[in-house]
This record gives C-alpha cells, structure tokens and sequence, in this order.
C-alpha cells in the first residue's frame, strides 16, 4: 500500500486508505465461477481543509465508485474512508451529512421537479432540524441561495422555470446548507454550456476561499480540472496511475495516459489557409474489458512504451523527482511538457 500524500500540512478531513471495490458480475450460484468487476482497485489519497483533488479519468475508470464510496453510498470491498478522522462506517448517516455532500452532474434530472426552490434547498433543515428552527429556514434558504448568486425571487420558481446554470446553482445551494466541510463534485460542470461551466467553476473558487471547503472534483477533462485542483489523481481502470501538484501534473506529466489525456485536449493547429496540420491526439484503442483486463500494467494494451516487463509485472505509484509526485509506470517521463507529449502518444 502506498501512502497518501496530502497537499498541505494541516490534518486531513477525509482520507482514502487502500480503498477497492469489487462487483460479482454473472448469475452462477457459485462465486468462483462468477466474474469480478474491479471498479476501484485500492486507491488511497487525503484532502485537507481548503484544498482541491481533481480525480479525472475517461468513462469507467472508476471516478464515481470512488465518489460513492467517499460519500457512504457505498460500501468498501476493502480499505478504509475515514471523516475528520472517523471511520466512515462508525459515524451515523446524520452526522455524516453534514460533513461531506454531493454535486451532481445533471442539473436537469437531481432536482425534484416537483419542489420549488425553497424546498430543494430547505430539505437540509427539515432532515436536520437542530440546524435552525423553522421560523429561520426562509431566512436561512435566502441566505444559501445568495451564496450561489441567486436572490429570493427564485423561492417559488419550479426547476422547469430555470437554466442549467441557474439549477447547478440551487443543487450547489443545496449541498451547502447542511454546511459540509467537504464537496463532492461529480462532473458538475460537463452538462453546461461551455459558457456557463466557466461561471459556475469561479463560484466554487469563491465558495472554497470564503468557506474554506475541501473538493473532490471528478471530471473527465484535465483542462477542467487543471483551473480548480491543487492536487491532481489521474485513474485508469480503478488504480491511480498518476497523482501530484496540478501544475506538475500538467506541465510535466510522467504516465503516457496522463499524456494522451493532455494531448487529447490540446488544440488543433491550422496553417494559414486554414488547412489542419496537426490533428488532436487521441488514445490508442478502447478501455479494456474492466472483466479481463491485461496482465502486468492495465494500460499496456494502448501505451506506444509497452515492453516485456509490462506484461509480466505491474508498477508500483512510486515517487519520481519528488514525493509529492507519483506515477504507476516501468518507463515514466521525468521531464516532459504538455505541449511536447503528443508527438509520442499514438493515435488512431
């Protein structure tokens, strides 16, 4: 087990120790003649208060099993979450609730469209009455709606009669209210405007400076995840494969996964005339069956570096030029920029 490193010195509130999660696939009344799905394959990381993990990967690398299980919804196969240094399994449901809370990604289908605003966001008081008695929760609804840059004229309004920013805004809302001191931010951006994304990404910028919140942000998109993340984990069919400083991580990134996912994003060049001349990297390949994965290192079915030893034996996420930056590979890049890692990754 590697241990966690944190992005500052302060005690962490929320620790991920070794944590796996596996899913029996297939109807067989005997367990060993059942598939085993590896979502999370024994992740470990800790945030303290105030600061940012960025956990990107593509779709069904694992991001939001780990989400679920950092959030009590589900539970570990093995390893441990532990709150403000509690094991996660020890606390009640309550208390766990105001420590940690959710951002979803789909403003569209996570708010009832049955409840105005004012009860979407009082629903916290109402589970936790000790909060504020109910001749302060209008006072209190107005108060958490400003926070997010919403006013009171939007207490009667139903999700319908809003815009997707307007709405990622009340479910923001919402998930303050019982006044967390972590935020799980699920993909909260990607089903917005790109115009939108950029708004709501500064009001969780402000929201962290002013309320010293700590976030888990999952996304898919390193470009996304570079402007808000003081610690970046990049995950490829549920282990860490790439985990540091956001500026390391971008700026010079060991793992040729972490490099693909860089190039991937990286603009096209045209010449003059407008003609392409450099196409956007892609990954090699699809994501392997998460049932069957490949021997050795998972990702040696796509990596343009993959050699013998890579089949034969899985890298450890060892420290490279410093301890604040790892990576889970045989042949990592100690120095390489964003810009110059798409002349190695293959594409297809």
């Amino acid at each position: 087990m590697s241990e966690p490193v944190t992005a500052s010195g302060d005690a962490p509130v929320l620790e991920v120790r070794d944590v796996v999660k596996h899913f029996p696939v297939g109807r067989s009344m005997f367990a060993s003649r059942r598939g085993l799905l590896r979502a999370v394959d024994g992740i470990s990381f800790s945030l303290a208060a105030g600061q940012t993990l960025g956990v990107v990967g593509e779709s069904g690398c694992g991001k939001s099993t780990l989400a679920k299980m950092t959030l009590g919804l589900e539970t570990p196969t093995s390893g441990e979450v532990r709150l403000k240094g509690r094991p996660l399994g020890s606390v009640d449901r309550s208390w766990r609730s105001t420590v940690i809370q959710l951002v979803m990604q789909d403003p569209y289908s996570s708010l009832n469209p049955r409840m105005t605003v004012y009860d979407i966001v009082a629903e916290a008081f109402v589970a936790h009455p000790d909060l504020a008695p109910r001749s302060q929760r209008r006072a209190l609804v107005v108060e958490m709606l400003g926070l997010v840059g919403l006013g009171p004229q939007q207490l009667n309004k139903f999700p319908r009669q809003l815009s997707g920013g307007q709405r990622q805004r009340v479910g923001i809302a919402r998930a303050l209210a019982p006044q967390p001191s972590i935020m799980v931010c699920d993909e909260p951006v990607s089903a917005l405007d790109v115009s939108v994304q950029a708004q709501v990404i500064n009001l969780l910028g402000s929201l962290q400076a002013s309320l010293g919140l700590a976030y888990v942000f999952i996304s898919h998109d390193l470009s996304v995840v570079r402007h808000v993340s003081d610690r970046i984990a990049v995950v490829y069919l549920g282990r860490i494969v790439e985990e540091g400083p956001a500026h390391t991580v971008y700026e010079q990134p060991a793992h040729p996964y972490t490099q693909a996912l860089l190039a991937s994003v990286a603009a096209a060049e045209f010449a003059a005339d407008g003609t392409e001349i450099r196409k956007r990297a892609r990954i090699r390949g699809e994501l392997p069956d998460p049932l069957n994965p490949p021997s050795g290192c998972p990702f040696r079915s796509r990596c343009y570096k993959a050699q013998d030893i890579c089949a034969e034996q899985a890298p450890e996420l060892l420290p490279l030029e410093s301890d604040q930056h790892r990576a889970r590979c045989h042949f990592p890049d100690i120095a390489v920029n964003a810009a110059g890692a798409a002349e190695g990754v293959a594409v297809r």
